[in-house]
């Protein structure tokens, strides 16, 4: 990812986050609290549309790793509140801020394949999170952002990867695949 030209990441993300806010716009999700990420560098660049999402009265909700082998909790940022140095080369809200749930989660992806599967950096923490937070129920919808140049054809996700609604890239949008 790191090799996209600077110059590209800009107008390529905004593209993205017009294709996510357009499905915002179908969704009526159970309340208003959007769950995030801060973009390690190469990532589509979420941080002006929280900024808008924000502004438009949507609660920002960003992960914090807890601990290894763990789900992700979500704490609500505002723009300009500092963010820690966590693990992985990420940014995160500090421990001691409120939790909260999601309604809907904007997921980054290393990989997708064409039926919507996400390929992640391989230590579970989104799979962990929305296993948690499907239980009693399913889970809030889950948009997986890349660029349309990681689509990966045929790798086969593992037991425990769930599946995204959405992917979306700079190009289009890939509604889930379900069987039957």
């Amino acid at each position: 990812m790191s090799r996209l030209p600077a110059r590209w990441l800009g107008p390529a993300s905004a593209r993205l986050f017009g294709g996510v806010e357009a499905l915002l716009a179908d969704q009526t999700p159970a309340g208003r609290r959007i769950a995030a990420y801060w973009p390690l560098p190469g990532e589509p660049d979420p941080r002006p549309a929280l900024r808008r999402w924000h502004a438009q009265g949507w609660q920002i909700l960003l992960p914090r790793v807890v601990m290894r082998d763990a789900p992700l909790a979500f704490h609500p940022w505002a723009p300009d509140e500092p963010l820690q140095a966590g693990p992985f080369g990420t940014r995160q809200p500090a421990p001691d801020s409120p939790q909260a749930r999601p309604d809907l989660l904007i997921i980054p992806c290393l990989g997708f394949d064409a039926r919507a599967r996400r390929l992640g950096h391989g230590g579970g923490f989104y799979d962990r999170s929305l296993a948690a937070l499907a239980q009693g129920g399913r889970p809030p919808p889950a948009i997986g952002v890349a660029w349309s140049c990681q689509e990966i054809a045929g790798f086969e996700p593992g037991p425990h990867d769930l599946g995204l609604d959405w992917i979306v890239t700079e190009r289009r949008t890939l509604r889930a695949w379900a069987p039957g």
